[in-house]
């Protein structure tokens, strides 16, 4: 199986998981606050990465920051795949237009024998 690189649209995923998590959490009380959930998928490919309960610093619509150490202790991939969050990325949130935007996405993923690091920066 080939990974097919699509930036734009694995970055695009990955933010929406990230800032659409937490205020989820957030609604079901102080005891779920600030953990998230997530799904990474890569264009052309049936791989399928998730991860449960990674912390975040705030809860939207505050600012946070992502900690990667927590994600990657938790991701679990499809077949045989792997992914690898590098940094801990900081979201900041804009109501009225419904966005978010991150500093810097940083993601490795490895399949079989190919690996392949894919990195964003200021993406909304």
């Amino acid at each position: 199986m080939r990974l097919t690189p699509k930036l734009s649209w694995v970055t695009a995923t990955v933010v929406a998981v990230i800032a659409g998590a937490p205020t989820a959490a957030s609604a079901l009380g102080p005891q779920a606050s600030q953990l998230v959930d997530g799904v990474i998928t890569t264009a052309g490919s049936t791989c399928t990465c998730t991860w449960t309960d990674a912390t975040a610093s705030a809860d939207p619509p505050t600012a946070l920051t992502i900690n990667r150490s927590t994600l990657n202790n938790s991701v679990s991939c499809s077949g045989d795949a792997s992914a690898t969050l590098n940094n801990s990325p900081t979201l900041t949130f804009d109501d009225a237009a419904g966005t978010a935007a991150s500093d810097l996405i940083d993601i490795a993923v490895k399949q079989s024998i190919i690996s392949c690091s894919y990195q964003a920066k200021g993406v909304e």
